[in-house]
């Protein structure tokens, strides 16, 4: 699947003010988007997602197999077994910015 226009624009502007993620909340959904996976010739990609529902121990290989820190294919599945993104669907972006001076 190519990767969504949103994605690729988002986090394109979010790196370049020095967001080192972004928050993605909508409908009944809630991520830590931690990076995007883009494939230049193919226009696919694929989202480094952390799932902040997760409470469980901080048992790694848990975490990993429950998909809770992922790769995940914009149409593929969320942790708790649902789409990652529903269609019909708004979602709200929050993108934490570094200050200019320190």
């Amino acid at each position: 699947m190519a990767c969504p226009m949103w994605a690729c624009v988002t986090y394109t502007s979010a790196s370049a003010c020095g967001c080192p993620y972004l928050q993605i909340g909508g409908g009944v959904l809630a991520y830590t988007l931690l990076g995007i996976s883009h494939n230049d010739k193919t226009g696919e990609c694929a989202f480094l997602i952390l799932d902040p529902h997760y409470t469980g121990s901080e048992d790694l290989s848990r975490i990993h197999s429950g998909q809770w820190v992922a790769w995940k294919l914009p149409d593929g599945k969320a942790a708790a077994g649902g789409p990652l993104f529903v269609q019909n669907a708004f979602y709200n972006l929050l993108c934490p910015q570094r200050p200019d001076v320190v």
